[in-house]
C-alpha cells in the first residue's frame, strides 16, 4: 500500500491492483477500506492519515484479492458517501428504492470498446430525440424484450433511426434514488406515496442506473448502448440536474469522466450554478454539445470551424409558438423573430413540447391540468400551459374535434421543424403519446408516462408526416442554416435571403389582429452540395379561424411554385405532391383556417 495521485477521483485500476481516491470532511482517528465479494468482508485496511491532501485521501492498493467486487469506506466505524463511485451493489428492482444502511460500491471492470461517431452533428442540423429510458420501452406494445432498459433503447434504435433524427437524449439516467422524500406528497397516505420516476435530484453522478440495465452490469450495459447508438450514426446526450450544491470543479470531472469513459457527445444541463462559461472552454468538452436553459452567462467560445458549443433549449420558443398556434393575437412579431432566431456564440434548440408540460397530443386536448394522481390536490405543476383542447375537455367522440386536433398537431410540429436552429422532438409525440392532461408526471411509473406503442398503428398517417417532416428539413439546408438571416440581398441573388408576404406579395400585415403571414427563403443563401443551390421555399401560416387567399411573389424565371405540404390535408405531404384538387398554379391560392403550407420552386 503506498500513497496515490490526488487528480483522477474515484478508483481505478492499476497494474496490479487499484486506486482508492476518496473524500473525507471530518478529521476522523480511523480510515478504512474495506472489500468484499458480494457481502462476504475479505479485508480492511486502515489508510494513515498521511495519505490525505485536503479533503482528499488517496491510496494504492496492490494486490488485491482476484475474488474482490466491490467495497466501501468508513471513518470512525461509519460509513461514507462515495460520490465518486461507478457502480453500486445490489439494487436490481426498480421501484424499491436505495436500501437503508451501508453501500456496497462497485470495483471498477473492463467495459467493452465503444466506437466514437465518425463525425459530429453542427447544431444547425440536429434533431434531438428524447426519451426516458424506462418509459421508453416499458409501456403497451413496445415489442422489446428488456423492457425499460438500455438494452430496451438498443432493440428500438431501428424505429429511431428510420424516424430520421440525428441524436438521442436521455432523461437522467445515473444513479438516483427513486423512493425519496422529494416525491412524497403530504396529500398521500404512506402506502399510496409515489416515486421519483424522472430522477431530476442529485445521486450517483458517476454510476449509470442500475435498475435500467436488468440483471447486467450497469455500466456494460450503458457502454454497449452508446456503442449502438453510434454505430447506428447517431450522437447520444445525457440530461444531468444539479440542485447548486455540486461544486464547478466535480460538474467539470463529472462531464469530463462521461466523455473519455464512454465517449458522450453531449451533454444537457438542468437545475443551478451549471457553469456553462468554464464547461465550454474545457479542453476535454471542446466539441461536446452543451445544451442549458440558461445561457446568460455568455459569450461563449467557438471552434476554429466556427461551429457552436452551447446551445438554449428554447422556453421562450415554446410560449410564444403555442400562443401562435392556438391563435392568440399580436403574435407575429414573436413568430417572425423565432424563425429566424439564430445568436452570435450559441445555438438554440426549439420544441414545442417535452417531458414537461403538456406533450403534443395534451397540448391540443386539454385546457387546464389533470395532476390529480401526482397527489398533490392539482397544486404541481405549470398553471399557464398556453393550450387550447378545440372545443372539448380531453376525449371525445367528435370527429371534426379529432380532425382539428390532428391538423393543429401537425401545425405545432411545422412550426418546430421549419424554424432556423436545432430541434428538440419527445419521445411519443410523433404518434400522439397522452399522458391525460397531467402536466407534471414526476411521479407516475405507469401506463400514464410509459410510451403505448398500440397507439402508433391508429395514426400512422401522422408517423409519416413527421418522417416526411424530417426528411423535407434535412434535405434543404435553407431550412437549417448556419447564420443569421438578414431580410435583405447582401450577396446579389435578386431575392432577400428571407422576406416577408401577406396576402398581398410583398406586403406584410403584421397589425395584432392579425394571424396569417407568408415566409420567402432565398435557396441561393443555402448551398446543398459544392455546385447546387437549395430551391426558394414560401412558408404560409394561417392561425385565424377563417381561410385567407394569398397572391405569390413571381418565382425565378424557369421556375413555377409546387406545393409540398398542406397541414390542412389528411396525406399532409403525399396530398400536396399528388394534387389535392388545389390550384396548382403559381399565382393565388387559399390557405384554409388553421393550416400552415409550404411550397417549393422547382424548374418547369
Amino acid at each position: 500500500m503506498h500513497i496515490g495521485s490526488f487528480y483522477n477521483k474515484g478508483v481505478s485500476r492499476t497494474s496490479k491492483g487499484y486506486q482508492f481516491v476518496f473524500r473525507v470532511e471530518k478529521n476522523p482517528e480511523v480510515i478504512e477500506i474495506r472489500l468484499y465479494h458480494k457481502e462476504t468482508l475479505l479485508k480492511r485496511v486502515s489508510v494513515p492519515a498521511s495519505y490525505r491532501c485536503g479533503n482528499l485521501y488517496s491510496v494504492i492498493i496492490e494486490p488485491v484479492s482476484k475474488n474482490a467486487d466491490s467495497y466501501a469506506y468508513y471513518a470512525d466505524g461509519e460509513q461514507l458517501t462515495d460520490p465518486f463511485a461507478t457502480g453500486i451493489a445490489d439494487l436490481k428492482e426498480y421501484g424499491q428504492g436505495h436500501p437503508e444502511g451501508s453501500f456496497r460500491y462497485l470495483l471498477p471492470v473492463r467495459l467493452p470498446e465503444i466506437r466514437n461517431l465518425n463525425e459530429t452533428v453542427d447544431y444547425a442540423d440536429s434533431i434531438i430525440y428524447g426519451l426516458h429510458v424506462r418509459g421508453f420501452t416499458k409501456g403497451k406494445g413496445s415489442g422489446v424484450k428488456a423492457k425499460g432498459t438500455f438494452h430496451g433503447i438498443t432493440e428500438k434504435l431501428g424505429y429511431i433511426t428510420d424516424l430520421g433524427v440525428t441524436a438521442i437524449e436521455l432523461m437522467p439516467c445515473y444513479e438516483f434514488n427513486e423512493r425519496d422524500a422529494h416525491a412524497q406528497s403530504p396529500f398521500l397516505p404512506l402506502t399510496e406515496r409515489k416515486l421519483n420516476y424522472w430522477g431530476y435530484k442529485p445521486g450517483y453522478y458517476y454510476a449509470p442506473k442500475s435498475t435500467y440495465a436488468g440483471k447486467t452490469d450497469a455500466r456494460v450495459a450503458f457502454a454497449k448502448l452508446v456503442d449502438a447508438v453510434h454505430a447506428a450514426g447517431l450522437e447520444l446526450i445525457l440530461q444531468f440536474y444539479f440542485d447548486g450544491t455540486v461544486s464547478e470543479t466535480d460538474i467539470l470531472d463529472i462531464l469530463r469522466y462521461y466523455v473519455l469513459t464512454y465517449r458522450i457527445d453531449g451533454f444537457h444541463l438542468i437545475g443551478k450554478a451549471i457553469p456553462l462559461s468554464s464547461l465550454s472552454q474545457d479542453d476535454i468538452l471542446r466539441g461536446s454539445k452543451l445544451i442549458s436553459e440558461n445561457t446568460d452567462q455568455g459569450p461563449f467560445p467557438r471552434g476554429v470551424d466556427g461551429r457552436k458549443y452551447v446551445a438554449e433549449f428554447s422556453r421562450s420558443f415554446m410560449i410564444d409558438m403555442r400562443k401562435y398556434l392556438k391563435g392568440d393575437e399580436n403574435m407575429l412579431g414573436a413568430l417572425l423573430y423565432h424563425m429566424k432566431d439564430f445568436r452570435d456564440d450559441h445555438a438554440v434548440v426549439h420544441r414545442i413540447a417535452g417531458y414537461d408540460g403538456f406533450t403534443l397530443s395534451d397540448l391540443v386536448s386539454y385546457d387546464r391540468k389533470h395532476n390529480e394522481e401526482n397527489g398533490e390536490d392539482n397544486r404541481d405543476g405549470e398553471l399557464s400551459n398556453f393550450s387550447w383542447n378545440c372545443g372539448a375537455e380531453g376525449d371525445t367522440r367528435k370527429r371534426s374535434i379529432h380532425a382539428l386536433r390532428m391538423q393543429q398537431m401537425k401545425n405545432a410540429l411545422s412550426l418546430v421543424f421549419l424554424s432556423q436552429g436545432a430541434v428538440y422532438l419527445h419521445s411519443g409525440d410523433e404518434f400522439g403519446q397522452t399522458q391525460h392532461g397531467n402536466n407534471n408526471p414526476y411521479c407516475q411509473d405507469n401506463e400514464v408516462t410509459w410510451l403505448n406503442w398500440r397507439i402508433k398503428k391508429t395514426v400512422l398517417p401522422f408517423v409519416d408526416f413527421v418522417k416526411e417532416l424530417i426528411v423535407f428539413r434535412k434535405a434543404h439546408p435553407v431550412l437549417h442554416q448556419k447564420h443569421m438571416l438578414c431580410n435583405t440581398d447582401h450577396r446579389g441573388y435578386g431575392l432577400p435571403d428571407l422576406s416577408y408576404h401577406g396576402e398581398e406579395a410583398w406586403r406584410p400585415d403584421t397589425d395584432p389582429y392579425s394571424r396569417c403571414i407568408g415566409l420567402l427563403f432565398c435557396g441561393a443563401y443555402a448551398a446543398i452540395d459544392a455546385t447546387h443551390k437549395d430551391h426558394d421555399l414560401y412558408i404560409a401560416f394561417n392561425m385565424h379561424w377563417e381561410p385567407h387567399t394569398f397572391s405569390l411573389p413571381a418565382p425565378r424565371e424557369g421556375f413555377s411554385w409546387k406545393p409540398v405540404m398542406d397541414t390542412a390535408t389528411e396525406q399532409s405531404f403525399a396530398v400536396a405532391r399528388c394534387g389535392s384538387g388545389r390550384q396548382e398554379q403559381t399565382d393565388t391560392f387559399t390557405l384554409t383556417q388553421r393550416s400552415i403550407m409550404l411550397l417549393e420552386a422547382t424548374e418547369d
